[in-house]
């Protein structure tokens, strides 16, 4: 029966490491959710898509820390060791201005990187493919920040590792990772929120709804999660109009309602297009 004990002690680690990954999120979301409710852009939506997009984030949680356990875990973690000169930005002990900007510059190198790994999945059909159960919702709320396919996780932890091996091993502050997720769900979120100065420091729900639009034009802008910077940088900047709060979704698509179909959804269209690219290279 030691393999029944073994088995518990695994369910027992596996349920704890999840229930630790999911309950911040779950707090930070169900905070902006809250607030959506009491002063909301579109009133009245549905409670479903909030449940589905909850449920989801904890499947995806699950297949994330289960590949955290295999050899791919193993195989990210080595790569993410590789460094070579580390950027490292060590705050003295006490110093809270000091640990403040090491959390904006970890912020701003993350979100850097993840700008093109945002706007690769737009440009590349194989990404686009992953990326796009994100947009499928037709009405932003807080909790559609947590809809992201459980590929996407694999493809950005390869993408992301010149992030890791920046930091050289030294630890991300943990606010960093939470500021994130705030941030995430704050730029999604239900409300009416217009877009003044600060938008031009932080990304907000105004500016990022754009990215959501159903036209393939406005929706490959404003790539970047935290700090707008990097869209006027590299010339994907698109400012919202006052009082501009368009539509969301994909027209051609309506929002996956199915888990298994989401799940598998993807994988069943790259099948598709190498066996479209095998035909035209025999044509």
């Amino acid at each position: 029966m030691a393999w029944l004990h073994a088995l518990d002690v695994w369910a027992y680690q596996f349920i704890a490491a999840l229930w630790g990954m999911f309950w911040p999120t779950f707090l930070i979301v169900a905070a902006f959710t809250g607030v959506e409710r009491l002063f909301p852009l579109e009133p009245k939506l549905p409670w479903r898509a909030v449940r589905f997009n909850l449920v989801w984030q904890l499947m995806v949680l699950s297949i994330t820390l289960a590949l955290s356990w295999t050899a791919w875990g193993h195989l990210i973690g080595w790569l993410a060791g590789q460094a070579g000169t580390p950027l490292v930005f060590v705050a003295k002990a006490g110093s809270h201005w000091v640990e403040a900007g090491r959390i904006v510059l970890v912020l701003a190198v993350y979100d850097l990187m993840q700008y093109w790994v945002h706007r690769l999945a737009h440009a590349l059909p194989a990404f686009w493919v992953v990326h796009r159960f994100h947009h499928e919702e037709r009405h932003l709320h807080a909790a559609t920040s947590l809809r992201q396919h459980w590929l996407n996780f694999p493809i950005t932890q390869l993408l992301l590792l010149p992030t890791a091996w920046l930091w050289g091993g030294d630890p991300i502050p943990v606010a960093a990772g939470y500021a994130v997720i705030a941030i995430a769900a704050f730029h999604h979120a239900n409300i009416r929120l217009q877009t003044g100065w600060w938008g031009q420091l932080i990304v907000g729900p105004q500016m990022h709804r754009l990215h959501h639009a159903p036209e393939r034009a406005v929706h490959d802008k404003n790539f970047s999660a935290v700090f707008p910077i990097w869209d006027r940088l590299f010339g994907t900047y698109h400012a919202p109009r006052s009082n501009g709060f368009g539509e969301t979704g994909l027209a051609d698509r309506p929002p996956s309602a199915s888990f298994g179909i989401a799940l598998f959804q993807p994988i069943l269209e790259w099948g598709t297009m190498f066996v479209r690219a095998i035909r035209a290279k025999r044509a």
